[in-house]
């Protein structure tokens, strides 16, 4: 932890390259046979009629929470909203950050980051971020923390930067 007097290092916005494709007739089903590699190399967040849950796992069939220190399957008949990302290099499939998003009647979404992509993506800055994860743990140095990469585009009317989407990156403590 820093005392008061010390200042943190910026963090450098490095080039790289958005892309987003549309999937808008996707069911929670398609999308969920969109995801690719081994299941716990997606995580994410499920926005349900029960509240938020928590996703460890996520393959085509199935979401997976952890409630009172046990795994347990999310109903996807429950589900609304879905946001699940890549935490393996299998999965990340050579982007920095990637992402799957669904919205029930809106469709799904493929969201990623590359440092070098076609020129068809639209250019970006993008910077590794991370929060401090819900624990018991006292100690801020040892709170688990949940990564992310911010992303930045040029505002087309005036030229500034500014921040656009932000991917997550991490996995569940």
């Amino acid at each position: 932890m820093m005392s008061s007097t010390e200042k943190a290092e910026p963090v450098l916005l490095e080039e790289g390259h958005l892309a987003s494709t549309p999937f808008t007739e996707d069911s929670l089903g398609e999308a969920l046979a969109r995801l690719t590699g081994n299941a716990p190399q997606w995580q994410g967040i499920a926005y349900t009629t029960a509240g938020a849950r928590s996703v460890r796992a996520a393959s085509a069939g199935a979401l997976m929470t952890r409630l009172d220190g046990a795994d347990h399957e999310v109903p996807l008949g429950t589900v609304y909203e879905l946001r699940l990302w890549a935490v393996g290099q299998q999965a990340l499939d050579g982007a920095k950050a990637r992402e799957l998003r669904w919205l029930n009647g809106s469709g799904s979404a493929e969201i990623s980051v590359h440092e070098q992509a076609p020129a068809a993506d639209q250019n970006c800055w993008f910077r590794t971020n991370s929060y401090l994860q819900h624990s018991d743990i006292a100690d801020l140095d040892k709170k688990p923390r949940m990564t992310s990469v911010e992303v930045f585009v040029q505002e087309e009317d005036y030229g500034n930067v500014v921040f656009t989407d932000e991917l997550m990156t991490g996995r569940w403590a």
